[in-house]
């Protein structure tokens, strides 16, 4: 049997509505509307193309719990029992999924919900022009006209006065207080709110139930958000209900209570305390009576506790490998054993183990804080320190001997073959008595070449003071040091391949450092001692302005910059000391505080330790113990052997660390 080919199918013409003849009366005269006026009326009954549906009998079935809002959904009413049990199962399991108002969706476009016109698509809008009604309709107005106009009406005016009378209004109706805006208000708007910019992080504690803003708590209860006003309403009526009551606070009893505003736990703490009967309340644990009881484990737990077999254990695990507390309670427990403090016991014995002790690591933290020098006028306190040796050395000298001034920062220096107490008192006699006149304090480290007995008897000679810093700790004589680095970096940079005439260099490096600013003090050396700023070698090139001009010009004004000097040296310390000061925070910020006291166990490090010497890897960092015998707050301490009173040289608390027996 052979096919037939296939035929094109028909495209189905639009149907047209179809047009319901109705019919109408009218008046000789009036003109028949057109034929789309008539579509139009009669478009609501045929908004659809084809064939109308047939109706089917539907069935509302209700989702929501009891005294909840409506959820209804509409299942037909022919469709089987079964399936209509498990697609009503199924919309109840994915029931937050659906939205069943407006308010349940956010960012919903308002053209969605809006109503339309049901008009012909293809109809365009027509101009109405204005109907009149026929004549024959409009015999009762035409009568009524022509009755009016035969009765005569008075056209006399009417005249009317307006009475003005004054009325009293109180204090608060003319100051009216402005409403104060309920905290609960910005967050329900933003609920409400159907714009996709929501703060998430603000809004996930709170939700909105049947119109009422609530709180979600801990495990997700729902607590009901008060405004300022109920709020005082309820926390007193709580509190009247339940004063005197220990049970649970007033904060915890208005959390059962199903109550919350943001301010809640403050209100009822204040409350609370200013109740005297909520004060007169004893605690807990002054009311229960607590007994003590034997226990037939007491035994075993002391004997595990406090057993020989522990510290056996102990020291047993422990000398292997010199482990830390917390692995070695973990070895402990993986070769099986246990009691009731072992934790406690291992990290104790750990911190008591002598080789954990003296080959621990450095503390690298400072022990106190940064103290600063003060010094109350110019020439009052030298710093004293010795560079070198240096290599390579310049006409036989290898050191040089720095005196620092604190005040003005000026600085004196010579080069020395060999530093001795002679050579170390000359300088002192020459270079600051003689120049400058007698110092009240003079400070310097603890080495043979400062603390001798030449120097010791022109100190004495002259009635000054000399502090001395510990041993291996530069920042006691900060100053100096400061001052060895500077002069130490304009040498190096001024010789170059010449290093062997550093000690010839020497005057035109302290030249350099007097006549440069200094960071704390903001002015030079130089000009803090004569009182104005050196002629330099750039004003000889290239004249300035005070060698060009006579000297005449500028001979009146040398006494007043000599007047001008005690201001320019108070403007300098008070420059200083807020340099100090910013020092003084950095500092302090990295300190970890230690102090010891008299009769303190200590370890010493070691000297290698700390003169920076490179030792062997195998060699203890630390020694001792040793017994403190002197203690001061800003870091020095004299020591001793436990069983001697002969003291040991000062150290500083940056090399002692605790000792524990």
């Amino acid at each position: 049997m052979q096919k037939q080919p296939n035929k094109p199918r028909k495209k189905n013409k639009k149907r047209e509505p179809p047009t319901i003849q109705k019919p109408t009366t009218r008046d000789e005269g009036q003109e028949e509307q057109p034929p789309a006026l008539q579509e139009v009326k009669v478009a609501p009954e045929c908004l659809q193309d084809g064939p109308r549906p047939q109706k089917q009998e539907l069935e509302e079935v209700n989702l929501a719990s009891k005294g909840m809002p409506p959820k209804p959904i509409f299942l037909a009413k022919d469709l089987p029992e079964e399936k209509k049990k498990a697609f009503i199962a199924l919309i109840r399991e994915y029931i937050d999924v659906f939205a069943w108002n407006y308010d349940e969706m956010p960012g919903l476009d308002p053209g969605v919900a809006t109503h339309k016109l049901n008009v012909v698509l293809s109809a365009h809008p027509v101009k109405q022009g204005i109907s009149m009604p026929p004549r024959s309709e409009n015999r009762h107005p035409d009568a009524f006209a022509t009755l009016a106009s035969r009765v005569e009406v008075s056209r006399t005016p009417t005249k009317i006065e307006i009475l003005k009378r004054s009325v009293p209004c109180s204090v608060a109706e003319i100051f009216l207080e402005e409403e104060i805006e309920d905290w609960k208000t910005p967050i329900s708007n933003e609920l409400k709110s159907s714009s996709a910019a929501v703060t998430l992080s603000n809004l996930k504690h709170f939700t909105i139930y049947q119109g009422v803003l609530y709180y979600r708590g801990s495990g997700g209860l729902l607590a009901r958000c008060t405004g300022e006003e109920e709020a005082k309403v309820k926390i007193q009526e709580v509190h009247e209900r339940s004063c005197r009551t220990e049970d649970a606070s007033l904060y915890r009893r208005l959390q059962h209570q199903g109550y919350y505003w943001p301010t809640m736990a403050t209100d009822a703490v204040e409350l609370q305390s200013k109740c005297p009967k909520c004060i007169e309340i004893p605690s807990k644990a002054e009311c229960n009576f607590i007994g003590v009881y034997s226990d037939w484990r007491k035994p075993y737990i002391d004997f595990l506790t406090d057993g020989p077999e522990t510290s056996k254990a102990l020291e047993v695990a422990h000398e292997v490998e010199h482990q830390g507390g917390a692995k070695l309670f973990q070895h402990l427990l993986h070769v099986g054993y246990y009691w009731p403090t072992m934790e406690e016991d291992a990290k104790n014995h750990v911190k008591r183990c002598k080789a954990c002790q003296v080959h621990s690591n450095m503390i690298h933290a400072p022990a106190v804080d940064l103290r600063a020098i003060g010094t109350p006028w110019p020439f009052h306190t030298w710093g004293m320190d010795l560079i070198g040796p240096i290599n390579p050395p310049s006409r036989g000298n290898i050191w040089t001997l720095t005196a620092t001034e604190l005040y003005t920062k000026w600085v004196e220096a010579v080069p020395l073959k060999r530093v001795t107490g002679v050579a170390v008192s000359n300088f002192i006699r020459e270079h600051i008595i003689c120049r400058f006149g007698i110092p009240k304090v003079i400070l310097s480290d603890n080495g043979t070449p400062f603390v001798n007995r030449q120097v010791g008897q022109l100190l004495f000679s002259y009635d000054i003071t000399h502090h001395k810093s510990t041993a291996y700790y530069p920042k006691g004589n900060g100053q100096a040091e400061t001052t060895n680095k500077s002069l130490l970096k304009i040498l190096s940079q001024t010789l170059e391949d010449h290093q062997k005439n550093w000690a010839h260099a020497l005057p035109m490096a302290l030249w350099a450092y007097r006549t440069s600013k200094r960071r704390p003090t903001q002015l030079t050396p130089f000009s803090l001692v004569y009182g104005a700023e050196a002629v330099l070698p750039p004003e000889i090139a290239i004249p300035s302005a005070r060698v060009a001009l006579r000297s005449e010009v500028f001979h009146d004004a040398r006494p007043s910059e000599l007047e001008a000097l005690d201001e320019r040296r108070d403007r300098a310390q008070a420059n200083l000391r807020v340099y100090q000061q910013r020092i003084a925070r950095a500092y302090d910020a990295l300190v970890r505080p230690q102090q010891f006291a008299e009769g303190d166990l200590v370890l010493k490090a070691t000297p290698h330790v700390m003169k920076g010497k490179s030792a062997s890897k195998l060699v203890a960092k630390w020694e001792g113990p040793f017994v403190v015998k002197e203690a001061n707050e800003n870091g020095y301490y004299r020591l001793s052997e436990p069983d001697s009173n002969v003291l040991i040289a000062p150290i500083n608390a940056k090399w002692l660390k605790a000792y524990h027996p």
